[in-house]
């Protein structure tokens, strides 16, 4: 399994072993899962732009590595029950937040094959119906950790987007590994891998590496640098021409209760 990437930067302190002593499907069922959030803001002004939801799975209380644990669903075809579940604790958790925030744009992971099952969408809908979110305030964003032919999804996008719901691409690390799905899907959003952002003012190739991607979706899509965690790493981001970031520089992963004082209005 790759190391863990993308979610802001956060790297999970789990057992990443999963063992099934049954069918994986009434093991799977018994994960329990929470969301956590961590703010999306503007680097110029620190102004939160939105939140990333992110999914922590857990089983008889013991916390397990949410890509391990989404990695094993669609290894077993469970990828859309996977993400259906992870949507809903998501929605639902900020349904119930404090009366008093407003999050308009929420970023929540997706793997690309779920896209493909008949159920995602409808499904999605009547989640966004039941917790009184409009669509125009979520983002998919597309893991690029369970590989993917981004041909394959595109019709699909498209739907998502005659919805109003905007796509992000996760886990870019350079233009060339990522150029045949930024052609194909055109993003709204692409997140820059921590593997980049980390020590990017030490290193002059990680610096060209991102100016080639921001100069590459200039246009129509905005970049978000994740796993930022020093002042010199925004610095340098911001000239090269990033909008946005996220990582612990700003903020942890946050519970709802404890991101709501952050965006209260």
């Amino acid at each position: 399994m790759p190391p863990l990437s993308g979610e802001g930067g956060y790297n999970y302190p789990l057992d990443k072993k999963i063992t099934n002593p049954f069918g994986f499907r009434e093991f799977f069922n018994q994960y329990k899962l929470h969301s956590e959030f961590q703010p999306v803001v503007y680097l110029s002004t620190g102004e939160i732009y939105g939140v990333e939801a992110l999914t922590c799975p857990s089983l008889n209380g013991k916390p397990l590595d949410p890509q391990q644990w989404f990695r094993s669903a669609w290894e077993r075809g469970l990828s859309a029950d996977a993400d259906l579940k992870a949507l809903e604790t998501a929605l639902s958790t900020l349904h119930n937040a404090p009366s008093k925030i407003k999050i308009s744009n929420i970023f929540v992971n997706v793997m690309a094959s779920s896209l493909n099952d008949s159920r995602f969408i409808t499904e999605l809908c009547n989640q966004l119906h039941k917790h009184g979110i409009k669509s125009d305030e979520l983002i998919i964003e597309i893991v690029e950790y369970v590989e993917f032919n981004p041909g394959e999804i595109k019709e699909m996008v498209k739907q998502l987007r005659s919805l109003g719901i905007r796509v992000a691409i996760d886990d870019c690390k350079t233009l060339d590994k990522t150029r045949k799905t930024l052609v194909e899907l055109e993003p709204d959003f692409v997140k820059m891998d921590k593997s980049i952002i980390g020590h990017i003012h030490d290193s002059y190739f990680k610096q060209t590496t991102l100016v080639r991607v921001v100069e590459f979706v200039k246009g129509y899509g905005k970049i978000i640098a994740e796993g930022v965690e020093r002042a010199e790493e925004r610095e340098v981001i911001h000239k090269c021409g990033v909008e946005m970031g996220q990582g612990y520089l700003w903020a942890p992963p946050l519970s709802i209760e404890e991101l709501a004082p952050m965006l209260q209005v």
